[in-house]
């Protein structure tokens, strides 16, 4: 499905390994689940991706290279049976995204761990979420890994940050955590940021309970990028202590919704989405009572969920 157009519809309840080359000379759609989404619904699906893609334009994502509508909701790319989440892009034109390439749907309670090399010789957009999004509303997404972007010709423009590389529209994004560290080298117009690398004057954008880690390294032509004295109104730095002790102990600071994510009782492990497959607690098997059958309790073990631990 990694190169599919796909038009409408739902995808539910889907795991995807996907392990691919892609060369082309046009434009190219690759991501875990779908390549180019046209409206789709996409919910409570998995996606271990290790993508290598090489054309013109590049859409290149962790669940979808492109989406212009729809919905991307309760879905993971932070690995499988993939060694590790990778994708490898190189083109004209280039859109990456820990999710998403190019976003044009809403997107809530997804993950993502993955780390994205991409090279560009006229524009490079790469965000831990999505390279470009427009002016749906995200909520709820946890994106850890990294992002090393660098333009490959005497005038390319690279745009590179924690959540999305651009921003083009007004939108609203709340619950978000980005711990992704970025690299960018251009010899042209190289920018990075933590948060948004692009974003337009006239754009307005409203943060609630978004979060960056304090440790998170934004570096442009080796040089370190200091953070600005003030975060935008609704945006929080995440001391090293906080983010180390506080999801293990349960220390919700995203106010994320307990009945689709869960907390390592491991110290330093971030909290991961609960995999559609697992039982839900106190849920029994099929077998009846008096029937003879066992009535087991269901095949998810638990904690087979994601890990969603960095390197």
């Amino acid at each position: 499905s990694y190169s599919a157009i796909m038009n409408g519809g739902w995808v539910s309840s889907a795991p995807a390994v996907v392990s691919a080359v892609m060369n082309a000379d046009g434009d190219v759609y690759a991501g875990g689940l779908i390549g180019n989404s046209q409206g789709f619904t996409v919910t409570e699906c998995y996606a271990g991706a290790n993508l290598t893609v090489t054309g013109s334009t590049v859409y290149v994502g962790g669940l979808a290279g492109r989406s212009n509508t729809g919905l991307f909701s309760r879905s993971s790319c932070v690995g499988g049976s993939v060694a590790d989440n990778k994708i490898t892009a190189t083109g004209s034109f280039v859109y990456a995204g820990g999710l998403v390439g190019e976003n044009g749907a809403a997107i809530d309670n997804c993950r993502a761990d993955i780390a994205i090399s991409a090279s560009a010789t006229s524009e490079l957009l790469a965000g831990g979420v999505a390279g470009s999004t427009d002016s749906h509303d995200i909520d709820s997404c946890y994106i850890t890994g990294s992002i090393t972007a660098t333009g490959s010709g005497k005038s390319s423009a690279v745009y590179a940050a924690g959540v999305f590389g651009e921003a083009l529209l007004d939108a609203s994004f709340s619950r978000i955590y980005t711990e992704t560290n970025i690299t960018v080298t251009a010899a042209g117009n190289a920018t990075a940021d933590f948060l948004i690398a692009r974003r337009y004057s006239s754009t307005i954008l409203e943060f609630e309970k978004v979060f960056r880690f304090a440790n998170m390294t934004v570096t442009v032509n080796e040089k370190a990028v200091e953070a600005d004295e003030e975060e935008p109104e609704g945006v929080t730095v995440l001391a090293e202590d906080k983010r180390v002790n506080g999801w293990a102990l349960g220390s919700d600071y995203l106010d994320l919704d307990g009945g689709y994510w869960e907390y390592a009782d491991e110290t330093g492990a971030h909290p991961s989405l609960i995999p559609f497959w697992a039982p839900e607690e106190g849920e029994e098997g099929s077998g009846e009572e008096g029937s003879g059958e066992s009535g087991e309790e269901g095949s998810g073990d638990e904690g087979s969920g994601e890990s969603g631990e960095t390197a």
